[in-house]
């Protein structure tokens, strides 16, 4: 019986796809909730005075590969357009009532680099990493964010790397967010 049941485990462990589907990421990102940045909006400086104008001016992918966003269990993870994915995440912004986004006259103007976008997985663990560089223009000095997560690879599924790249993104720009309102007081 013990013979049977390795031989039936061997023969369905060589029906596995050796080439299984890549992941494909959403173009959008996808906040933890609807107040997710307003929490924040008590915490205004006293040196704020209104909303702080920003520009994005720019968002380009430094990175090698701009489509590939690393592997899950053995799949490729795949982003088509990695520039309106970053974008989506500073569209978000706009919930946070301590900025806005300028179209003219005077503001602060972002031109973000994507340094890195990521997932990796080793047995039945992820970690997600997203890395990019600020440049504010001007006299700011630029920044660099990170926004990261790590969790247990349940069944290296769409949904599951979908989930992770949207908590890494939601670090990462909360992260800048509170960066940009800092930035703004001490203007």
């Amino acid at each position: 019986m013990r013979r049977a049941v390795l031989l039936l485990l061997l023969a369905l462990g060589g029906c596995a796809d050796p080439n299984p589907p890549a992941v494909e990421l959403s173009a959008r990102f996808t906040p933890p909730s609807a107040d997710w940045l307003t929490a924040h909006n008590a915490l205004t400086p006293a040196a704020m005075k209104g909303a702080c104008a920003i520009r994005l001016v720019e968002v380009r992918d430094a990175r090698a590969d701009m489509r590939s966003m690393g592997t899950i269990g053995a799949r490729m993870i795949d982003e088509p357009d990695s520039v309106a994915w970053m974008r989506s995440g500073f569209d978000t912004l706009k919930r946070d009532a301590r900025i806005s986004f300028a179209d003219g006259g005077k503001a602060m103007d972002l031109k973000v680099e994507i340094l890195k976008a990521y997932m990796l997985s080793i047995t039945e663990a992820k970690t997600t990493n997203i890395v990019v560089r600020i440049d504010y223009g001007g006299a700011q000095p630029e920044g660099v964010y990170r926004g990261t997560d790590t969790g247990l690879n349940w069944a290296s599924g769409s949904g599951e790397t979908q989930s992770s790249f949207d908590r890494a993104m939601a670090q990462l720009m909360a992260s800048i967010d509170e960066d940009i309102v800092a930035r703004c007081a001490r203007m």
